[in-house]
């Protein structure tokens, strides 16, 4: 069984439920305020409907996560057993190993980004009021770091488990 009450799991649940929220809450921020100026027309529209879309799925995974931090979430997950299933595969070891690698180099681009990129770019010649530019530009590197720190946590997961973990044992 998926042991909740390890410390370090425990934290990293935590982690990973913050994480989400945040990044939940800068897709509202780019789906409402339109902080890359995308305008409201065709391509532009499509992209910020896209935002608003993955603002409610990360936000579902941010409760399913606050809930496992809680302990109130099942201790198998559907993710779970099909990791499991890849696992059973030829090949499948490597398969998720990769996998694993990929995001944990995908969130350190995006810790990357929050840190050293220019994040805020977008605003200029911007109408947002100096304010609301800085809180956005804040929020919007605290859901790229949060991303940062949450993508390597799932990446390693899926390193460790193909290192090592049983298909039996991820069931």
């Amino acid at each position: 069984s998926f042991p909740l009450q390890h410390p370090v799991i425990y934290t990293l649940l935590w982690a990973i439920a913050i994480g989400l929220a945040c990044y939940a809450l800068w897709n509202c921020v780019r789906a409402i305020l339109d902080p890359e100026h995308r305008g409201q027309g065709g391509k532009s529209f499509l992209k910020r409907v896209g935002y608003s879309v993955s603002a409610v799925s990360h936000g579902f995974l941010a409760v399913y996560a606050f809930q496992a931090a809680l302990g109130a979430a099942a201790a198998a997950s559907g993710g779970e057993r099909s990791v499991a299933q890849v696992l059973a595969y030829p090949g499948g070891r490597i398969a998720v190993g990769l996998a694993g690698l990929a995001v944990i180099v995908f969130g350190l681009f995006e810790l990357y980004r929050a840190i050293v990129s220019d994040v805020g770019k977008e605003f200029t010649g911007s109408t947002l009021p100096a304010a609301r530019r800085r809180m956005v530009m804040q929020v919007a590197r605290l859901g790229l770091a949060a991303r940062g720190v949450v993508f390597p946590i799932i990446g390693g997961s899926l390193v460790a488990v193909a290192l090592g973990e049983s298909p039996s044992r991820t069931q």
